[in-house]
This record gives C-alpha cells, structure tokens and sequence, in this order.
C-alpha cells in the first residue's frame, strides 16, 4: 500500500481540476456518466493506475542502485550510466521501460545535466548517446497480488522466447538481453564465452544493495533511429498541431499504400514462416529453467489472459499445463471465458445482457466439434509457434514500411496450425468492428488480409519451410491460413481469445453459419433464453447474480466521485425471457480497443 504523501503526489500530479472526471494518467481522465455507463472496471483500473504510478515513484527512488545495476551487466564503470528522466519512461501494459544512458567516460557523464525525478525537464540527450533500456514488471499489472509467481512465470517464458529465437531464428533482429534478475531470485547474464550451455546465460551473484527493485528486470538493447520508429507511430505520417497542442493523426490506411504495404507484409511474413519452421510437440510456451536450459512446460498465456487474471478472473490453467490435444485446449480457453464472465463484478449490464452472453457461450460449446477435434485435420498437431500479442508496436519499421526488428517476445507460445497468424491490425479496427460482415470495416480487412495472404504465400515459397510441410502431411501454412478463414475457424479462435469481443464474433461470424435466419428475424429472446438455460442448470440464478454483481459496481463507481449511485432495478424470466415486459434486445458491441494500442469504451446497445 501506498503512504499518505505518495497518494499526495499522484492526486496532484494526475488528477484533474475538474470535479465531474478522475484521472487515470495525464491524458486518461473520465467522467461519472461514462463511468457509470462503462463496461470496464473503472474501481480496479482506477486502483491499478494508482498503484502503478506509486511503483515509478519507488523505481525513482532507487536512481544510483539501478544505475550500479545495469552498468554490472554492461561491464562498465558504474559512474558512467545515468537514468534517463520521469518523462522519458515508457508504461506499457505489463512493464515500465527506462532509458540507461551510457556515456563513454565518467567525465561526459559528470558533465551532463543530471535533473531532479521532482519535475525538471529532461536533459538534451546526444543522438549518438548508447542506450539501454532497464524494463521491470509492474506488479500491479501483472496479477502478482491475484496469483504470487505470476511475474515470474512472465518472466520465464519471455527469457526461454529470448533463448530460442537466438538459436533458431537469427534472422529476426530482436533486441539483445544483456541480462536479467527474476523477482526475490537469480540474477543472470549474457555470457559472450560460448560455453557449451543450452543458453547464453549463466547465474551471477548481485549485491542486494545493487537490486532494490525486487519485482524482477531485463536489460535490453535499445532501438535507436537507424531503426525506424514503431509501426504505429511510422503509419500516422506526421503530427499534428492544432491551437498549440500536439497529437497524432488517424493511421494511414495501408492499402492505401500498397508498395509500404507490400514491404511491411513481407517482412512480417518473413517473422511468422522462420517461427513456424520449427513444429513443437505440444501446445505450451518456453520456459527458462534455473539450470539455464530452455523446455516446452509453460502452460500457452496469452496478453488477454494475463490481463482478465490481474482483474481477478479465476485462472483455469495451472502454470505447468500443456496439451497434446486441440479439444482439450479450446475446452479450456472456454472454460476461462465462462468463469471469468461469472467472476467480473460488471460483466453483464442487465439481465437481458446476461441472457445473451450465456447463450452465446452455451452456443460455442455446441459447436465446437464443427471447427476443432472429430476427423479434423492437425488436432493432435503439428503445433508452430505463434505471436498472440504481434501488436503494430511491437514492429520497427523504417521509412518505407520495412521491418528492421521486433520486441516483447512476452506471450509467444506453441499453438494449433490453424490459429489466426494473419495480424488483427490490418486495418487498425478492432476485432469487434472488423468481424461484422455488414461494416465497412470487415470489407477493407478482407480486402488487406486477401492481400497478406498473397505475399505470406510467395515468402513461403522461398522459405525452409520442409520440416513444416512435412508435419502437416504435404499441406504449406499459406492453405492452413486459408481453409481457417474460409471455415471460420479463424473467427472461432478470434472469439476465445478475445478479451471483450467473444459474444461479438460469435453472433456475426459464427452464429449465421447454423442459424441462417439471425439477420432477418433477430429473435434473440427465444433463442437466447433457450440457450442460457442449458449453459447452466441454475440459468435463473446466474443471472440475478450478476445483475446484482452490477448494482454493487455501480455503488463502488459512484463512491470514487462521492457521489451516491441511481437506483436500479430489473427483473427477467427465465421461461419467456421478458425484461420489465419488453424482450431480450439484440446487443450490439461498440469498439472496444483499437490496433495502435489505444484503449476505446465500450457499450451494450439495443
């Protein structure tokens, strides 16, 4: 917990003025209405940014210890490294990046302007200036208070992505690991001996006083401009300023820029062939091991599980699971979607929403055999490495869209061939906006994937991907990317693994597949009432679980602005499916996240 003088700080420093809206960062704020119309939960997150930012004001603290610490791995003289200042850190969802400045003697180091973390801008810093960056998980955002060893096991499976990709893809610039510590643990670094390890990475022994920070680090390479930029930042062109502030654009579309394009999908092309080269045995993530080895034992977590997990979502995978079977898998992923729907205290609106959630879960677990198990091909492998969080960030590309590296290897796992490996971010829609057939959205992600799709399969035929072929009996990738989509397979998995976008899919891709009369007739409240009651033997009182679940949320929203809550009340029956005498309404999903790592509300509507 954090003192009084902490929360002081961060009150002044990120609240607003404003006494309608609370601050979530500086550029983050909300207000009661939106609050209390949101789906997310505004409490935790509210909670977890607090916490969060506590956690840079203690990293901050800690200046010269940190600075001692990243100039052992470096083997340098410790007076030569400086941390770079408050407004250079970077916050993504799991980790706070901070740029190491590495100046060539202790003289230029003295010399530069060192500021104060109170508030002092930073220094004017020499492009040719060596970086590293110094990345710690954030507690508070990684589940460590939900399920101790979370970190750790981040950890792991991210250094064992490090560890395989240096070994079997070499051509995939990634960033080097100078070293690494896990939380209350080993410390370890790279070792450039070549020692006849299965690793390059050997334990050390470091000070306590050197590590103050005891939530784990890793030391990278820092992508500097000969780089490029991130692809989402290199796709918005130019900033622009309007009355004095700064901001950028909307994303360029790529397919209106199809020679950039072209070039950016065959590099990412080029990415996903060298991972799957190798086929895997068993769905699972790499797992560093404290001999220094690598292993196949780490049960397949994804971003969005990890995320559901830090808000409190039972976790149904137990670390050291793994599957040799496709129905096992997906019969687990099912399993989290229902017990996170029944554990989140704002997961359904209403009744009406909970009917409909319930019966699109009800639905997917009928039709499952329709898309994985059965005589279908590759259920029990081969299995090829996949990238579930290949965010547009997570590529550097330079001015003309080609990709000079890519970072955060986090949540990379060994997974079903058909899985979708075409990136969600082609457009920069939500998966929300492009799985709907009627939106203008879905027509231009087709029109961008077709063209993915005819790049990925000329990059195939220049690739080593023999092995592959071999495992899946004569059969390229490029036709299982394919019959994915023409199956709706790829849309089936899109629905498990989706955070908020599940019932979504399921109802615009998935659904008219067996009820082909859903768009004309949207008789949601017969179907979806018949369904719920299935999903559950006690249907009724799940129900009237979660429409208090969200009552008490509301309290708790309203309590953040001291405001008391409006009343509410609503009935359901179970039989009819009435609400207050109306029907179920057919629920239609706004935006929920976009592809350039922004985060949208969302809303239920009828």
């Amino acid at each position: 917990m954090m003192d009084e003088q902490t929360a002081a700080q961060l009150r002044q420093a990120f609240e607003t003025d404003d006494e309608v809206c609370i601050g979530f960062g500086p550029d983050k704020l909300i207000g009661y209405d939106d609050a209390m119309q949101s789906e997310a939960d505004i409490p935790h997150e509210r909670q977890q940014f607090m916490e969060s930012m506590a956690f840079w004001f203690r990293v901050s603290r800690h200046r010269p210890a940190l600075e001692r610490l990243v100039a052992r791995h470096l083997g340098v003289n410790a007076a030569r490294v400086k941390m770079s200042h408050l407004n250079m850190w970077r916050q993504g969802a799991f980790n706070v990046a901070i740029p190491m400045l590495v100046f060539d003697t202790k003289a230029a180091a003295d010399a530069a302007h060192t500021p104060s973390p109170q508030g002092d801008m930073p220094p004017e810093v020499p492009d040719n200036l060596r970086r590293v960056m110094l990345r710690l998980p954030m507690p508070p955002r990684c589940a460590e208070a939900v399920y101790p060893g979370s970190i750790l096991e981040k950890m792991r499976c991210e250094t064992a992505t490090y560890v395989w990709m240096q070994k079997n893809c070499p051509q995939i610039r990634i960033p080097h690991l100078f070293g690494l510590g896990f939380p209350h643990g080993t410390h370890w670094f790279a070792s450039w001996m070549r020692w006849p390890l299965l690793s390059n990475y050997v334990a050390i022994s470091v000070p306590k006083d050197e590590c103050p920070v005891d939530s784990g680090y890793m030391i990278l390479e820092h992508f500097g401009a000969s780089f490029g930029q991130e692809l989402s930042l290199m796709a918005r062109d130019t900033k622009i300023v309007e009355d004095g502030v700064e901001y950028l654009p909307e994303p360029i579309q790529m397919l209106a820029q199809p020679a950039k394009m072209r070039n950016l999908f065959r590099g990412v092309s080029r990415i996903i062939l060298a991972l799957a080269r190798v086929p895997q045995p068993r769905i699972g993530a790499f797992r560093f091991n404290d001999n220094g080895t690598i292993s196949l034992d780490n049960r397949p977590v994804t971003a969005d599980m990890f995320v559901l997990e830090n808000a409190r979502a039972p976790r149904t995978m137990s670390v050291d699971t793994t599957y040799t079977n496709v129905n096992e898998y997906v019969s687990d992923l099912q399993t989290f979607q229902e017990q996170k729907f029944l554990a989140a205290p704002n997961a359904a609106v209403e009744a009406a929403d909970a009917t409909y959630q319930m019966g699109i879960m009800a639905f997917l677990r009928a039709v499952t055999h329709h898309f994985v198990g059965g005589t279908r091909r590759w259920r029990n492998g081969p299995f090829v490495l996949y990238m579930s969080d290949a965010n547009a960030s997570n590529f550097m590309v330079d001015e003309n869209w080609n990709v000079t590296g890519m970072y955060d290897l986090e949540w990379m796992f060994s997974a079903p061939a058909d899985m979708p490996r075409v990136p969600s971010w082609l457009t920069w829609s939500s998966v929300d906006r492009i799985s709907n057939p009627a939106t203008d959205e879905y027509a231009a992600y087709n029109e961008a994937r077709a063209a993915f799709a005819e790049v990925f399969a000329e990059e195939e035929r220049l690739a080593d991907t023999a092995a592959l072929e071999t495992a899946l009996g004569g059969t390229t990738l490029s036709a299982v990317m394919e019959e994915s989509w023409a199956s709706k397979t790829f849309w089936f998995y899109s629905s498990l693994l989706s955070i908020t976008g599940m019932t979504h899919v399921a109802s615009h891709q998935i659904l008219p597949m067996f009820v082909r009369t859903w768009e004309e007739k949207r008789d949601a409240s017969a179907s979806f009432a018949d369904l719920a009651k299935l999903w559950s033997t006690a249907a009724a009182d799940v129900i009237v679980k979660k429409v208090d679940d969200h009552t008490r949320h509301l309290v708790h929203v309203a309590a953040l602005f001291g405001r008391a809550p409006p009343t509410y009340t609503a009935s359901h029956d179970i039989e009819t499916g009435a609400v207050n005498g109306g029907e179920v309404p057919y629920m239609e999903e706004k935006l929920s996240r976009d592809n350039t790592g922004n985060s949208k509300e969302i809303s239920l509507q009828s």
